[in-house]
């Protein structure tokens, strides 16, 4: 969640001010930021799986 507030919500809060009309100056850095965040979040989220799926796969059983 962390990861979510620092790289991406800045991005939703500049995007939640467009209004419907020609495209900002800024789209294209807005957008890049999103989408690595979005990115990101998905690596974290991926590596969190993968470390669980390990452990569970270590435990011996009895």
């Amino acid at each position: 969640m962390v990861a979510w507030f620092v790289i991406v919500k800045p991005a939703n809060d500049v995007m939640a001010t467009w209004t419907p009309g020609p495209i900002p100056r800024d789209f294209e850095t807005i957008r890049v930021h999103w989408e690595n965040g979005h990115m990101i979040i998905a690596g974290i989220k991926l590596a969190g799986f993968v470390s669980l799926t390990l452990a569970l796969l270590s435990i011996k059983r009895a």
